[in-house]
């Protein structure tokens, strides 16, 4: 199930990351899991979360115990060797993978050898959706008894 709060980790509590110490990813990873906290929301992007970094930061991920749900904001067709380790990785350890594209799906599925069942599509932005004169809907909305300031 899950929880329709969101949990902000607050300043006060002294856990911090920092970028090349193992050690504070373990003890983030040990904050969650004994926090109140249903699950973790996970953002990747390639540019932001490099290797090596990435690395470390997957021992966070793997020490969790609660549910992880990814949104992939990329989906490489040709990674590199530590790209597609990091991202095979992220896409067994995480509990739903997010895609902004039926594109980014089928690289999941083809590429990584994620199954379907694990990949939600969400569409970035708004919708593509052809251009309708606003006046006529007004109009037809004004026969129905609406009215507009």
């Amino acid at each position: 199930m899950i929880s329709r709060r969101a949990t902000v980790i607050p300043h006060e509590s002294g856990l911090k990351l920092s970028q090349d110490d193992l050690a504070s990813y373990r003890q983030a990873a040990d904050f969650l899991n004994f926090s109140n906290i249903d699950l973790v929301c996970l953002q990747h992007e390639y540019g932001i979360l490099a290797d090596p970094p990435a690395r470390i930061f997957l021992e966070l991920l793997r020490r969790l115990k609660i549910p992880i749900i990814t949104t992939l904001h990329t989906a490489l067709r040709e990674p590199n060797t530590d790209q597609r380790i990091v991202m095979e990785e992220i896409a067994t350890l995480s509990d739903r993978l997010i895609v902004m594209s039926r594109q980014s799906a089928e690289i999941l599925e083809e590429i990584f050898h994620v199954p379907a069942s694990k990949i939600d599509l969400i569409p970035h932005g708004i919708p593509d959706l052809p251009f309708t004169d606003p006046n006529s809907t007004r109009m037809a909305l004004e026969r129905r008894g609406r009215t507009f300031c």
